[in-house]
């Protein structure tokens, strides 16, 4: 008889596996994503073949620092046809606000 091995997950865990999440739902729209391992801004980036960019930070909690709206601000100067997006969750839902 096996044994169950309880761990407790991370909360780097937890975000990571919510990264995958929306990255598949991305992926099942047409597009092309990439994800930035570990902790590096923005979490996921991607394009379709309409020419349509977009960059992703996913947040568990919604919540956005200054530093990271900063760097919002220095990519929209930059990159000004891409979509940014910060996906979320909501009762177990993908949810999305644009930056």
């Amino acid at each position: 008889m096996g044994r169950w091995v309880r761990y407790m997950v991370t909360n780097y865990q937890r975000g990571r596996a919510f990264e995958y999440r929306v990255k598949k739902y991305f992926e099942d729209l047409g597009y092309f994503m990439g994800r930035s391992a570990g902790s590096k801004f923005p979490d996921l980036f991607g394009f379709n073949g309409h020419g349509d960019t977009i960059l992703v930070e996913c947040k568990t909690n919604r919540y956005i620092t200054k530093e990271e709206k900063m760097e919002f601000e220095i990519l929209r100067g930059k990159l000004p046809m891409t979509k940014l997006l910060v996906a979320y969750k909501k009762n177990h839902k993908i949810m999305f606000d644009s930056i």
